[in-house]
């Protein structure tokens, strides 16, 4: 029998010691079963975290975390010296740590990142951030200790009470024996499979579950585990322009009567930015495309556009604010959105926005179904209006209240779940 098999009757002795099978409907009142109940939910809590650590203990490579001539830098300094391994901290003292699959240059994700920690470090105690996979991103703006890699990854969760974890699918090898508790983030919406499997996948592993989009929060809450919806923020200086915006035109050949509608997104696939070019041959002809935004489609985009004098491709903007000063639209054809942070800043900066409906479209921009004709979107984005007012996108988005969200998340203070709506 494996040590596994071995330590099974282990945990189910214990379960039955704790609670007897004659006991679990002796309650003799409402109030007795309702703490019953939360005592039941306790130990099995108790109980699956053991299960785990002894999956560990057999499965877990006794050299999993690097040694400590191995460890990356951060400053003058190795992870190890920073994120030493230590007892976990009381409850009102907790220490928090934050992993994400990727950090790039630009992104959603990214950008919420940089928006949060930097706020977030005042009230909560954040040991550091760890881009487990991809990283091309600048680590200073996020004003937290940064590294990269799994070894790093493997030191920061060691040594903090609780993890923050983004797009990572092994847990089992990042995690120590004695894990913290864990907080997984799902930033994308409800028909993203991928996102969606790497969470339910490693549940054992998981306790809360923080989702940037309400309709996943509510399909997530079937899962057993605290299920809160948390939208991401707005942040002002992102959408406040820096005072050269009225040169934009003259820069890039757009005559000065034209109207702008603005495509700010990342190159990809699934942002589908060939279409948009396709649908700029259907608009007026005082209408100019203007997609900005970088990825592995901009050639094809390029490709696509030649010739066409109503497409401008101006590539990547670390804020869009000065094209938003200067745009009359705003399009989104985004086949899936967890959040949509772009929508929301064209919102907020008072551009009527037209989009496919994802994240947070429906109900705050016109929408279109996904599969609309380059016809059909040309006429909404020729009689598209502003349905919300700026203010209104502002403060249901403001960095404030996530920040404040965020913090009681962590501190186990928020009463914030998926049948709530955030």
């Amino acid at each position: 029998m494996s040590c596994l098999g071995k330590a099974l009757p282990h945990l189910a002795a214990r379960f039955v010691e704790e609670f007897p099978l004659a006991s679990l409907g002796s309650t003799t009142g409402d109030g007795d079963r309702r703490v019953h109940t939360h005592a039941v939910g306790e130990a099995l809590k108790e109980l699956r975290r053991e299960f785990a650590r002894a999956s560990f203990r057999i499965h877990k490579p006794s050299e999993s975390i690097a040694k400590e001539s191995d460890s990356p830098r951060v400053g003058q300094k190795t992870v190890a010296d920073l994120w030493p391994p230590r007892q976990r901290r009381n409850d009102t003292a907790r220490r928090v740590g934050f992993l994400s699959a990727a950090y790039m240059t630009v992104g959603g994700t990214e950008t919420f990142h940089r928006t949060l920690l930097p706020r977030l470090r005042h009230v909560v105690d954040i040991a550091g951030f760890v881009a487990t996979g991809f990283h091309a991103g600048n680590g200073s703006a996020l004003e937290v200790p940064y590294a990269t890699g799994i070894a790093a990854a493997q030191r920061l969760a060691s040594h903090c009470d609780v993890v923050v974890v983004w797009g990572i699918d092994n847990l089992a090898k990042i995690l120590p024996a004695n894990f913290p508790r864990v907080i997984a983030v799902h930033h994308a919406d409800e028909s993203n499979d991928w996102s969606h499997n790497t969470i339910l996948k490693q549940l054992w592993f998981i306790d809360e579950i923080i989702c940037v989009n309400e309709r996943t929060a509510t399909k997530l809450a079937a899962c057993g585990k605290p299920v809160h919806y948390v939208p991401n923020a707005i942040d002002p200086e992102r959408i406040t322009p820096s005072g050269k915006q009225s040169g934009l035109k003259a820069v890039h050949g757009i005559p000065s009567d034209s109207k702008i509608v603005l495509f700010g997104h990342r190159l990809s696939f699934e942002k589908r930015p060939q279409l948009a070019v396709e649908i700029a041959r259907e608009l007026p002809e005082n209408w100019t495309m203007v997609i900005a935004g970088e990825g592995q489609e901009r050639p094809a985009v390029e490709a696509v556009a030649a010739g066409c004098n109503r497409v401008r491709v101006v590539g990547a903007c670390d804020s869009l604010a000065d094209w938003l000063s200067v745009s009359d639209r705003f399009l989104s054809l985004s086949k899936e959105e967890g959040f949509g942070l772009s929508i929301a800043e064209a919102m907020a900066a008072g551009v009527p926005t037209v989009s496919t409906p994802t994240g947070i479209a429906p109900g705050l921009a016109t929408t279109l179904p996904t599969n609309s004709t380059t016809a059909e979107w040309a006429d909404a984005i020729v009689s598209a209006t502003a349905l919300v007012k700026p203010e209104v996108i502002a403060e249901r988005f403001s960095v404030q209240r996530l920040v404040s969200t965020w913090k009681d998340v962590i501190t186990g203070e928020s009463i914030v779940t998926a049948s709530h709506g955030g």
